[in-house]
Protein backbone atom coordinates (compact mmCIF):
# COMPACT_ATOMS: atom_id res chain seq x y z
CA UNK A 1 0.00 0.00 0.00
CA UNK A 2 2.62 2.08 0.87
CA UNK A 3 4.55 1.56 -2.32
CA UNK A 4 1.28 2.24 -4.30
CA UNK A 5 0.52 5.50 -2.77
CA UNK A 6 4.44 6.72 -3.19
CA UNK A 7 3.59 6.00 -7.18
CA UNK A 8 0.47 7.92 -7.39
CA UNK A 9 2.26 11.14 -5.42
CA UNK A 10 4.96 10.49 -7.93
CA UNK A 11 2.45 10.36 -11.20
CA UNK A 12 0.90 13.79 -9.84
CA UNK A 13 3.39 15.50 -10.00
CA UNK A 14 5.09 14.84 -13.46
CA UNK A 15 1.29 15.40 -14.48
CA UNK A 16 1.39 18.90 -12.71
CA UNK A 17 4.97 19.58 -14.01
CA UNK A 18 3.75 19.02 -17.78
CA UNK A 19 0.64 20.84 -17.43
CA UNK A 20 2.90 23.87 -16.67
CA UNK A 21 5.08 23.21 -19.32
CA UNK A 22 2.47 23.41 -21.55
CA UNK A 23 0.81 26.77 -20.09
CA UNK A 24 3.99 28.43 -19.93
CA UNK A 25 4.30 27.27 -23.69
CA UNK A 26 0.82 28.70 -24.53
CA UNK A 27 1.68 31.57 -22.93
CA UNK A 28 4.40 32.26 -25.70
CA UNK A 29 2.75 31.41 -28.21
CA UNK A 30 -0.24 34.07 -27.45
CA UNK A 31 3.00 36.44 -27.02
CA UNK A 32 4.10 35.42 -30.13
CA UNK A 33 1.20 35.93 -31.98
CA UNK A 34 0.42 39.01 -30.51
CA UNK A 35 3.55 40.18 -32.03
CA UNK A 36 2.86 38.40 -35.10
CA UNK A 37 -0.67 40.25 -35.65
CA UNK A 38 0.85 43.71 -34.67
CA UNK A 39 3.61 42.85 -37.20
CA UNK A 40 0.97 42.15 -39.97
CA UNK A 41 -1.08 45.03 -38.75
CA UNK A 42 1.98 47.22 -39.47
CA UNK A 43 1.58 46.28 -42.95
CA UNK A 44 -2.21 47.35 -43.36
CA UNK A 45 -2.80 50.93 -44.59
CA UNK A 46 -4.66 51.48 -41.70
CA UNK A 47 -2.11 51.37 -39.13
CA UNK A 48 0.30 53.52 -41.64
CA UNK A 49 -1.29 56.42 -40.46
CA UNK A 50 0.29 58.63 -37.63
CA UNK A 51 -1.85 58.92 -34.22
CA UNK A 52 -2.60 62.62 -34.74
CA UNK A 53 -4.17 61.13 -38.29
CA UNK A 54 -6.13 58.30 -36.00
CA UNK A 55 -7.03 61.06 -33.86
CA UNK A 56 -8.95 63.29 -36.62
CA UNK A 57 -10.68 60.04 -37.78
CA UNK A 58 -11.80 59.21 -34.26
CA UNK A 59 -13.42 62.39 -33.91
CA UNK A 60 -15.39 62.02 -36.77
CA UNK A 61 -17.34 59.44 -34.76
CA UNK A 62 -18.51 61.63 -32.53
CA UNK A 63 -21.52 61.00 -32.12
CA UNK A 64 -23.80 63.79 -30.89
CA UNK A 65 -26.59 63.21 -28.26
CA UNK A 66 -29.24 65.32 -27.34
CA UNK A 67 -27.77 66.34 -24.00
CA UNK A 68 -24.37 67.39 -26.46
CA UNK A 69 -22.51 64.27 -25.33
CA UNK A 70 -20.53 61.35 -28.23
CA UNK A 71 -19.56 57.99 -26.62
CA UNK A 72 -19.42 56.56 -30.25
CA UNK A 73 -15.83 56.49 -29.83
CA UNK A 74 -15.13 55.28 -26.35
CA UNK A 75 -16.21 51.12 -28.44
CA UNK A 76 -13.70 51.99 -30.62
CA UNK A 77 -11.13 51.42 -27.89
CA UNK A 78 -11.76 47.78 -28.38
CA UNK A 79 -10.53 47.22 -32.20
CA UNK A 80 -6.97 47.04 -30.64
CA UNK A 81 -4.50 48.02 -28.45
CA UNK A 82 -3.01 50.79 -30.66
CA UNK A 83 -6.51 52.21 -31.41
CA UNK A 84 -6.69 52.06 -26.85
CA UNK A 85 -3.64 53.83 -26.50
CA UNK A 86 -4.17 56.31 -28.61
CA UNK A 87 -7.42 57.46 -27.32
CA UNK A 88 -6.52 57.06 -23.64
CA UNK A 89 -4.12 59.15 -24.47
CA UNK A 90 -5.19 61.93 -25.93
CA UNK A 91 -6.79 64.87 -23.89
CA UNK A 92 -9.17 65.93 -25.90
CA UNK A 93 -10.95 62.68 -25.86
CA UNK A 94 -12.07 63.34 -22.04
CA UNK A 95 -12.38 66.53 -21.76
CA UNK A 96 -16.44 66.16 -21.94
CA UNK A 97 -17.23 64.58 -18.50
CA UNK A 98 -20.54 63.18 -18.16
CA UNK A 99 -20.47 62.63 -14.70
CA UNK A 100 -22.35 58.95 -14.86
CA UNK A 101 -20.56 57.95 -11.67
CA UNK A 102 -18.08 58.70 -9.64
CA UNK A 103 -15.15 56.41 -10.98
CA UNK A 104 -15.79 57.84 -14.43
CA UNK A 105 -15.41 60.82 -13.16
CA UNK A 106 -12.11 60.61 -12.08
CA UNK A 107 -10.50 58.79 -15.43
CA UNK A 108 -12.18 61.61 -17.28
CA UNK A 109 -10.33 64.36 -15.08
CA UNK A 110 -7.30 62.34 -14.99
CA UNK A 111 -7.14 61.60 -18.63
CA UNK A 112 -8.09 65.19 -19.60
CA UNK A 113 -4.78 66.30 -18.28
CA UNK A 114 -4.98 69.94 -18.27
CA UNK A 115 -7.00 70.96 -21.44
CA UNK A 116 -10.81 72.79 -20.34
CA UNK A 117 -13.04 70.51 -19.16
CA UNK A 118 -17.47 70.32 -20.17
CA UNK A 119 -18.34 69.29 -17.19
CA UNK A 120 -22.16 67.63 -17.52
CA UNK A 121 -24.35 66.21 -14.62
CA UNK A 122 -27.43 64.72 -16.60
CA UNK A 123 -28.29 60.96 -14.74
CA UNK A 124 -27.94 61.94 -11.29
CA UNK A 125 -27.33 64.87 -8.85
CA UNK A 126 -23.87 65.74 -8.24
CA UNK A 127 -22.44 64.26 -4.16
CA UNK A 128 -20.31 65.90 -2.34
CA UNK A 129 -17.49 63.39 -3.66
CA UNK A 130 -18.13 64.69 -6.99
CA UNK A 131 -17.54 68.47 -5.85
CA UNK A 132 -14.50 67.42 -4.07
CA UNK A 133 -13.08 65.40 -7.02
CA UNK A 134 -13.98 69.05 -9.21
CA UNK A 135 -12.87 71.46 -6.82
CA UNK A 136 -8.76 71.19 -7.75
CA UNK A 137 -9.97 71.46 -11.65
CA UNK A 138 -12.26 74.68 -11.25
CA UNK A 139 -9.79 76.89 -13.00
CA UNK A 140 -10.04 74.67 -16.10
CA UNK A 141 -13.82 74.36 -16.14
CA UNK A 142 -15.24 75.84 -19.61
CA UNK A 143 -18.58 74.71 -18.97
CA UNK A 144 -21.23 73.33 -16.05
CA UNK A 145 -24.29 72.26 -16.77
CA UNK A 146 -26.66 70.47 -13.87
CA UNK A 147 -30.18 70.35 -15.03
CA UNK A 148 -32.26 67.76 -13.54
CA UNK A 149 -35.81 68.08 -13.61
CA UNK A 150 -37.10 64.73 -12.17
CA UNK A 151 -35.51 64.93 -8.67
CA UNK A 152 -36.88 67.51 -5.59
CA UNK A 153 -33.69 66.92 -4.37
CA UNK A 154 -32.06 70.09 -3.01
CA UNK A 155 -28.83 69.50 -5.07
CA UNK A 156 -27.86 72.34 -6.43
CA UNK A 157 -26.19 73.84 -3.11
CA UNK A 158 -23.77 71.00 -3.27
CA UNK A 159 -22.10 72.40 -6.37
CA UNK A 160 -21.37 76.02 -5.46
CA UNK A 161 -17.92 75.33 -3.74
CA UNK A 162 -16.80 74.83 -7.20
CA UNK A 163 -18.99 78.36 -8.31
CA UNK A 164 -17.33 80.16 -5.55
CA UNK A 165 -13.38 79.28 -6.80
CA UNK A 166 -11.97 81.28 -9.04
CA UNK A 167 -13.02 80.20 -12.56
CA UNK A 168 -11.06 82.07 -15.32
CA UNK A 169 -12.05 79.69 -17.98
CA UNK A 170 -15.90 79.46 -17.52
CA UNK A 171 -17.95 80.75 -19.95
CA UNK A 172 -20.98 78.54 -19.98
CA UNK A 173 -23.17 77.95 -17.10
CA UNK A 174 -26.57 76.10 -17.16
CA UNK A 175 -28.28 75.05 -13.67
CA UNK A 176 -31.78 73.65 -13.68
CA UNK A 177 -34.43 71.91 -11.06
CA UNK A 178 -37.58 70.87 -10.31
CA UNK A 179 -39.64 73.68 -11.64
CA UNK A 180 -42.38 73.24 -9.25
CA UNK A 181 -39.67 73.77 -6.27
CA UNK A 182 -37.51 76.73 -5.71
CA UNK A 183 -34.00 76.36 -4.53
CA UNK A 184 -32.18 79.55 -3.15
CA UNK A 185 -28.42 78.89 -3.00
CA UNK A 186 -25.67 80.66 -0.94
CA UNK A 187 -23.30 81.73 -4.51
CA UNK A 188 -22.55 84.89 -5.90
CA UNK A 189 -21.56 85.18 -9.60
CA UNK A 190 -19.05 87.85 -10.09
CA UNK A 191 -16.79 89.67 -12.86
CA UNK A 192 -14.21 88.87 -10.39
CA UNK A 193 -14.55 85.40 -9.83
CA UNK A 194 -16.08 83.91 -13.52
CA UNK A 195 -14.49 86.59 -15.78
CA UNK A 196 -15.31 84.80 -18.66
CA UNK A 197 -18.47 83.75 -18.35
CA UNK A 198 -20.86 84.60 -21.78
CA UNK A 199 -23.86 82.10 -21.82
CA UNK A 200 -26.21 81.85 -18.47
CA UNK A 201 -28.90 79.76 -18.00
CA UNK A 202 -30.39 79.13 -14.55
CA UNK A 203 -33.81 77.44 -14.02
CA UNK A 204 -35.95 77.39 -10.64
CA UNK A 205 -32.02 78.54 -8.56
CA UNK A 206 -31.95 81.62 -6.58
CA UNK A 207 -28.94 83.29 -6.33
CA UNK A 208 -27.16 86.43 -6.13
CA UNK A 209 -25.19 87.55 -9.81
CA UNK A 210 -22.82 90.74 -9.53
CA UNK A 211 -24.33 93.40 -12.48
CA UNK A 212 -20.84 93.78 -13.89
CA UNK A 213 -20.77 90.31 -14.89
CA UNK A 214 -23.66 90.97 -17.26
CA UNK A 215 -21.12 93.08 -19.59
CA UNK A 216 -19.49 90.32 -20.68
CA UNK A 217 -22.71 88.11 -21.43
CA UNK A 218 -24.00 87.07 -24.91
CA UNK A 219 -26.80 85.07 -23.66
CA UNK A 220 -29.21 84.88 -20.41
CA UNK A 221 -31.86 82.57 -19.24
CA UNK A 222 -33.95 82.45 -16.50
CA UNK A 223 -37.02 80.75 -15.84
CA UNK A 224 -39.20 80.60 -12.48
CA UNK A 225 -35.95 82.15 -10.18
CA UNK A 226 -34.62 85.12 -9.44
CA UNK A 227 -31.09 87.04 -9.40
CA UNK A 228 -31.56 89.12 -5.79
CA UNK A 229 -31.77 91.73 -8.12
CA UNK A 230 -34.92 94.27 -8.24
CA UNK A 231 -36.58 94.26 -11.98
CA UNK A 232 -34.85 98.08 -11.75
CA UNK A 233 -31.61 96.61 -10.70
CA UNK A 234 -31.80 93.89 -13.60
CA UNK A 235 -32.82 96.45 -16.48
CA UNK A 236 -29.81 98.72 -15.23
CA UNK A 237 -27.56 95.47 -15.60
CA UNK A 238 -28.69 94.59 -18.78
CA UNK A 239 -27.54 98.27 -19.96
CA UNK A 240 -24.20 96.86 -19.62
CA UNK A 241 -25.14 94.03 -21.46
CA UNK A 242 -23.60 95.27 -25.12
CA UNK A 243 -22.93 92.24 -26.18
CA UNK A 244 -26.04 90.15 -25.34
CA UNK A 245 -27.54 88.44 -28.09
CA UNK A 246 -30.11 86.10 -26.58
CA UNK A 247 -32.55 87.37 -23.57
CA UNK A 248 -35.28 85.07 -22.54
CA UNK A 249 -37.16 85.99 -18.99
CA UNK A 250 -39.88 83.13 -17.84
CA UNK A 251 -41.92 83.66 -14.76
CA UNK A 252 -39.20 85.24 -13.04
CA UNK A 253 -40.50 88.93 -12.74
CA UNK A 254 -43.01 88.51 -10.41
CA UNK A 255 -40.34 87.08 -8.41
CA UNK A 256 -37.50 89.58 -8.55
CA UNK A 257 -40.13 92.46 -8.24
CA UNK A 258 -41.11 93.49 -4.75
CA UNK A 259 -44.67 94.60 -6.66
CA UNK A 260 -46.54 95.06 -9.37
CA UNK A 261 -45.14 98.69 -9.54
CA UNK A 262 -41.52 98.03 -9.04
CA UNK A 263 -40.45 98.95 -12.57
CA UNK A 264 -40.04 102.89 -12.43
CA UNK A 265 -40.70 105.12 -15.14
CA UNK A 266 -37.27 105.56 -15.66
CA UNK A 267 -36.77 107.61 -19.26
CA UNK A 268 -33.12 106.20 -19.72
CA UNK A 269 -33.96 103.31 -21.97
CA UNK A 270 -31.99 99.94 -21.95
CA UNK A 271 -30.15 99.81 -25.35
CA UNK A 272 -29.05 96.30 -26.31
CA UNK A 273 -27.63 96.83 -30.34
CA UNK A 274 -26.54 93.10 -30.55
CA UNK A 275 -29.85 91.38 -29.12
CA UNK A 276 -31.34 89.11 -32.06
CA UNK A 277 -33.62 86.98 -29.62
CA UNK A 278 -35.80 87.78 -26.88
CA UNK A 279 -38.64 86.31 -24.82
CA UNK A 280 -40.74 87.93 -21.77
CA UNK A 281 -43.16 84.72 -21.09
CA UNK A 282 -45.83 84.31 -18.48
CA UNK A 283 -45.82 87.47 -16.46
CA UNK A 284 -48.69 89.96 -15.74
CA UNK A 285 -49.71 92.55 -18.27
CA UNK A 286 -48.45 95.43 -16.75
CA UNK A 287 -44.96 94.21 -15.55
CA UNK A 288 -44.69 92.62 -19.11
CA UNK A 289 -45.12 96.26 -20.50
CA UNK A 290 -43.24 98.10 -18.08
CA UNK A 291 -40.56 96.04 -18.53
CA UNK A 292 -40.46 95.85 -22.48
CA UNK A 293 -40.79 100.06 -22.57
CA UNK A 294 -37.45 100.12 -20.82
CA UNK A 295 -35.78 97.82 -23.90
CA UNK A 296 -34.84 98.96 -26.78
CA UNK A 297 -33.44 95.87 -28.82
CA UNK A 298 -31.86 95.56 -32.62
CA UNK A 299 -34.13 96.22 -35.12
CA UNK A 300 -33.86 92.42 -36.22
CA UNK A 301 -34.57 90.88 -32.96
CA UNK A 302 -37.05 87.80 -33.16
CA UNK A 303 -39.29 88.92 -30.01
CA UNK A 304 -41.68 86.46 -28.17
CA UNK A 305 -43.96 87.87 -25.62
CA UNK A 306 -46.26 85.68 -23.73
CA UNK A 307 -48.69 86.20 -21.24
CA UNK A 308 -51.45 83.91 -19.35
CA UNK A 309 -55.23 84.71 -18.75
CA UNK A 310 -54.51 83.70 -15.42
CA UNK A 311 -51.62 84.47 -12.86
CA UNK A 312 -50.93 84.51 -9.35
CA UNK A 313 -53.14 82.39 -8.37
CA UNK A 314 -56.22 82.21 -10.42
CA UNK A 315 -55.88 86.49 -10.84
CA UNK A 316 -56.62 87.52 -14.29
CA UNK A 317 -54.29 88.33 -16.56
CA UNK A 318 -54.19 89.99 -19.99
CA UNK A 319 -57.30 89.99 -22.05
CA UNK A 320 -55.16 90.56 -25.45
CA UNK A 321 -51.70 90.72 -26.71
CA UNK A 322 -51.91 93.94 -27.00
CA UNK A 323 -52.52 94.69 -22.74
CA UNK A 324 -48.67 93.01 -22.74
CA UNK A 325 -46.93 95.84 -24.58
CA UNK A 326 -46.19 99.44 -23.98
CA UNK A 327 -48.57 102.05 -25.13
CA UNK A 328 -48.23 103.53 -28.48
CA UNK A 329 -46.09 105.72 -29.37
CA UNK A 330 -43.41 104.00 -26.89
CA UNK A 331 -44.34 100.77 -28.79
CA UNK A 332 -43.20 101.14 -31.71
CA UNK A 333 -39.57 102.32 -30.47
CA UNK A 334 -39.38 98.87 -28.25
CA UNK A 335 -40.40 96.60 -31.50
CA UNK A 336 -40.37 98.51 -34.55
CA UNK A 337 -40.61 95.71 -36.43
CA UNK A 338 -44.39 97.00 -35.76
CA UNK A 339 -44.17 99.83 -38.43
CA UNK A 340 -41.66 98.01 -40.87
CA UNK A 341 -42.14 97.83 -43.81
CA UNK A 342 -41.03 94.29 -44.59
CA UNK A 343 -44.19 93.32 -42.35
CA UNK A 344 -45.96 91.73 -45.10
CA UNK A 345 -46.96 88.27 -43.68
CA UNK A 346 -48.71 87.14 -40.19
CA UNK A 347 -50.28 84.06 -39.37
CA UNK A 348 -53.21 83.68 -36.55
CA UNK A 349 -53.43 80.74 -34.54
CA UNK A 350 -56.09 80.58 -32.57
CA UNK A 351 -57.80 77.77 -30.49
CA UNK A 352 -60.00 77.66 -27.07
CA UNK A 353 -57.26 78.16 -24.70
CA UNK A 354 -54.83 80.57 -26.97
CA UNK A 355 -54.09 82.96 -29.55
CA UNK A 356 -51.52 83.54 -31.29
CA UNK A 357 -49.95 86.58 -33.50
CA UNK A 358 -46.93 85.39 -36.05
CA UNK A 359 -45.00 87.72 -38.28
CA UNK A 360 -43.13 86.59 -41.59
CA UNK A 361 -40.68 88.93 -42.52
CA UNK A 362 -39.22 88.95 -45.87
CA UNK A 363 -35.61 90.58 -46.02
CA UNK A 364 -33.72 91.27 -49.61
CA UNK A 365 -31.12 89.16 -50.53
CA UNK A 366 -27.54 90.64 -49.03
CA UNK A 367 -29.91 92.63 -46.11
CA UNK A 368 -29.51 91.26 -42.74
CA UNK A 369 -32.88 89.35 -41.88
CA UNK A 370 -35.52 91.44 -40.38
CA UNK A 371 -37.10 91.03 -36.94
CA UNK A 372 -39.93 88.52 -35.78
CA UNK A 373 -43.03 89.00 -33.33
CA UNK A 374 -44.29 86.60 -31.39
CA UNK A 375 -47.68 87.62 -29.25
CA UNK A 376 -49.08 84.99 -27.23
CA UNK A 377 -52.04 85.00 -24.99
CA UNK A 378 -53.19 81.63 -23.14
CA UNK A 379 -54.77 79.94 -20.79
CA UNK A 380 -54.07 76.38 -19.33
CA UNK A 381 -57.21 76.19 -17.42
CA UNK A 382 -59.18 77.10 -20.70
CA UNK A 383 -61.72 80.33 -19.87
CA UNK A 384 -65.21 79.02 -21.03
CA UNK A 385 -66.45 80.82 -24.31
CA UNK A 386 -63.36 83.43 -23.97
CA UNK A 387 -63.19 84.84 -27.77
CA UNK A 388 -59.76 84.16 -28.60
CA UNK A 389 -60.01 84.71 -32.43
CA UNK A 390 -62.01 87.94 -32.11
CA UNK A 391 -59.22 88.92 -29.38
CA UNK A 392 -56.68 87.65 -32.32
CA UNK A 393 -58.27 90.00 -34.73
CA UNK A 394 -58.61 93.23 -32.74
CA UNK A 395 -55.05 92.27 -31.54
CA UNK A 396 -53.94 92.01 -35.11
CA UNK A 397 -55.52 95.46 -36.15
CA UNK A 398 -54.04 97.63 -32.83
CA UNK A 399 -50.44 96.24 -33.24
CA UNK A 400 -50.24 95.94 -36.98
CA UNK A 401 -51.71 99.14 -37.81
CA UNK A 402 -49.47 100.04 -39.71
CA UNK A 403 -48.05 96.74 -41.44
CA UNK A 404 -48.43 96.61 -45.58
CA UNK A 405 -49.40 93.24 -44.92
CA UNK A 406 -49.74 91.24 -48.03
CA UNK A 407 -50.48 87.92 -47.18
CA UNK A 408 -53.06 86.80 -43.75
CA UNK A 409 -53.21 83.21 -43.05
CA UNK A 410 -55.55 82.61 -39.76
CA UNK A 411 -56.31 78.72 -38.44
CA UNK A 412 -59.01 78.46 -35.94
CA UNK A 413 -60.70 75.50 -34.18
CA UNK A 414 -64.01 77.07 -33.75
CA UNK A 415 -65.60 80.25 -35.60
CA UNK A 416 -67.13 82.85 -33.79
CA UNK A 417 -66.14 86.18 -36.40
CA UNK A 418 -68.88 88.12 -37.40
CA UNK A 419 -68.34 90.40 -40.69
CA UNK A 420 -67.82 93.72 -39.15
CA UNK A 421 -64.64 91.47 -37.19
CA UNK A 422 -63.84 91.24 -40.40
CA UNK A 423 -64.32 94.14 -42.44
CA UNK A 424 -62.37 96.05 -39.76
CA UNK A 425 -59.39 93.96 -40.97
CA UNK A 426 -60.39 94.56 -44.33
CA UNK A 427 -60.73 98.29 -43.73
CA UNK A 428 -57.20 98.74 -41.69
CA UNK A 429 -54.85 95.78 -44.51
CA UNK A 430 -56.19 97.13 -47.96
CA UNK A 431 -52.85 96.20 -49.14
CA UNK A 432 -53.64 92.51 -48.74
CA UNK A 433 -52.78 89.90 -52.08
CA UNK A 434 -53.13 86.70 -50.26
CA UNK A 435 -55.90 85.50 -47.57
CA UNK A 436 -55.32 81.81 -46.16
CA UNK A 437 -58.20 80.59 -43.96
CA UNK A 438 -58.27 77.50 -41.98
CA UNK A 439 -61.78 76.06 -39.48
CA UNK A 440 -65.42 75.97 -39.25
CA UNK A 441 -67.39 78.60 -40.89
CA UNK A 442 -71.22 78.16 -41.57
CA UNK A 443 -72.10 82.17 -41.31
CA UNK A 444 -70.07 83.50 -44.43
CA UNK A 445 -68.81 86.58 -43.07
CA UNK A 446 -65.55 86.73 -44.49
CA UNK A 447 -67.21 86.41 -48.28
CA UNK A 448 -70.05 89.41 -46.62
CA UNK A 449 -67.33 91.88 -45.56
CA UNK A 450 -65.25 91.18 -48.74
CA UNK A 451 -67.82 92.74 -50.64
CA UNK A 452 -68.97 95.63 -48.20
CA UNK A 453 -69.62 98.71 -50.23
CA UNK A 454 -70.67 97.15 -53.25
CA UNK A 455 -74.88 97.26 -53.88
CA UNK A 456 -76.70 95.70 -56.58
CA UNK A 457 -75.15 97.70 -59.10
CA UNK A 458 -71.46 97.16 -60.84
CA UNK A 459 -68.95 100.16 -58.48
CA UNK A 460 -65.78 101.77 -58.97
CA UNK A 461 -63.16 99.90 -57.42
CA UNK A 462 -61.77 102.16 -55.01
CA UNK A 463 -65.01 100.53 -52.89
CA UNK A 464 -64.09 97.47 -53.07
CA UNK A 465 -62.09 95.67 -50.32
CA UNK A 466 -58.82 95.00 -50.91
CA UNK A 467 -58.75 95.82 -54.30
CA UNK A 468 -55.41 93.50 -54.66
CA UNK A 469 -56.55 90.60 -53.55
CA UNK A 470 -55.78 87.65 -56.07
CA UNK A 471 -55.78 84.44 -53.98
CA UNK A 472 -58.25 82.99 -51.00
CA UNK A 473 -57.66 79.76 -49.87
CA UNK A 474 -60.41 78.00 -47.67
CA UNK A 475 -59.42 74.93 -45.81
CA UNK A 476 -61.58 72.48 -43.58
CA UNK A 477 -64.86 74.18 -43.51
CA UNK A 478 -68.46 72.91 -43.63
CA UNK A 479 -69.88 72.87 -47.26
CA UNK A 480 -73.95 74.55 -46.84
CA UNK A 481 -76.08 75.83 -49.64
CA UNK A 482 -76.08 79.41 -47.58
CA UNK A 483 -72.05 79.29 -47.53
CA UNK A 484 -71.84 78.61 -51.25
CA UNK A 485 -74.44 81.67 -52.25
CA UNK A 486 -72.31 84.08 -50.31
CA UNK A 487 -69.48 82.89 -52.16
CA UNK A 488 -70.52 83.35 -55.34
CA UNK A 489 -72.32 86.37 -54.64
CA UNK A 490 -69.35 88.04 -53.33
CA UNK A 491 -66.80 86.91 -56.40
CA UNK A 492 -69.24 87.92 -58.83
CA UNK A 493 -69.84 91.48 -57.01
CA UNK A 494 -65.82 92.13 -57.12
CA UNK A 495 -65.65 90.64 -60.76
CA UNK A 496 -68.13 93.21 -61.88
CA UNK A 497 -66.39 95.99 -60.21
CA UNK A 498 -63.26 95.06 -61.81
CA UNK A 499 -61.38 93.31 -58.78
CA UNK A 500 -61.40 89.30 -59.78
CA UNK A 501 -59.95 86.73 -57.91
CA UNK A 502 -56.83 84.77 -59.84
CA UNK A 503 -56.84 81.67 -57.95
CA UNK A 504 -59.64 80.21 -55.29
CA UNK A 505 -58.95 77.03 -53.61
CA UNK A 506 -61.88 75.78 -51.49
CA UNK A 507 -60.55 72.50 -49.41
CA UNK A 508 -62.85 70.28 -47.48
CA UNK A 509 -62.63 66.93 -46.30
CA UNK A 510 -66.19 65.64 -47.08
CA UNK A 511 -66.03 66.91 -50.97
CA UNK A 512 -68.36 63.68 -52.14
CA UNK A 513 -71.49 64.86 -49.95
CA UNK A 514 -71.35 68.70 -51.57
CA UNK A 515 -72.37 67.03 -54.97
CA UNK A 516 -75.14 69.16 -55.67
CA UNK A 517 -73.49 72.26 -54.09
CA UNK A 518 -70.62 71.50 -56.46
CA UNK A 519 -72.94 71.15 -59.40
CA UNK A 520 -74.78 74.12 -58.82
CA UNK A 521 -72.13 76.73 -57.50
CA UNK A 522 -69.11 75.60 -58.59
CA UNK A 523 -69.41 76.85 -62.96
CA UNK A 524 -70.52 80.12 -61.81
CA UNK A 525 -68.16 80.46 -58.94
CA UNK A 526 -65.26 79.83 -61.87
CA UNK A 527 -66.50 82.25 -63.64
CA UNK A 528 -65.83 84.60 -62.15
CA UNK A 529 -62.80 83.93 -61.23
CA UNK A 530 -59.41 84.46 -63.83
CA UNK A 531 -57.01 81.50 -63.50
CA UNK A 532 -58.18 78.55 -61.65
CA UNK A 533 -60.42 77.33 -58.97
CA UNK A 534 -59.97 73.92 -56.94
CA UNK A 535 -62.93 72.45 -54.62
CA UNK A 536 -62.36 69.16 -53.18
CA UNK A 537 -60.57 67.26 -50.28
CA UNK A 538 -56.55 67.94 -49.71
CA UNK A 539 -55.43 64.61 -51.48
CA UNK A 540 -57.18 62.45 -53.37
CA UNK A 541 -59.61 62.76 -56.67
CA UNK A 542 -59.02 66.76 -57.58
CA UNK A 543 -62.00 68.71 -58.96
CA UNK A 544 -60.53 71.69 -60.93
CA UNK A 545 -63.27 74.23 -62.72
Amino acid sequence: METDRGTNRSTLDEISIRRQAIAREIAALEEEDRTLAAAWNSYQPVERLLDEILVNVFELCWDETPSGNGWTWTKLRYACRRWNRVICQTAAFWTTVDALNPCWLRLCLVRSEESLLDVVFTKRPPSIEDVQELHPHASRIRSLRAVLSYTSEPWVCRILPVLNNFCPALESLRLGRCLTRTEDVNAKLSNECHPTLKHLHIYGVRLAVDPPLFSGLRQLSIQNCSLSLSVDRLLDALSMARHLHTLCIVESLEATANSESDVSCKETPVVLPQLIHLGVIGHSPHLTASFLSRLRPSVHCAVKVDGPLRYSAGNIGAITASELLPPFPLREQVLPIIVSPLVTDITILASESSCELRTDTYSPPGRPPAGKLILNVHDPGIIEEWPCLQRAMADLVDVFRYAPLTRLSVTSTYGGLDDADWDAVFVTFPTLVHLVLSGPERTGAVWIALKAGLGDMPSDVETVRCPRLESITREEFEESHALFAEILDCVRKRSEAGSYLKSLNLITHDADHAGDIKDLYMPEIAACVLDEVYFGEPTGSRSWY
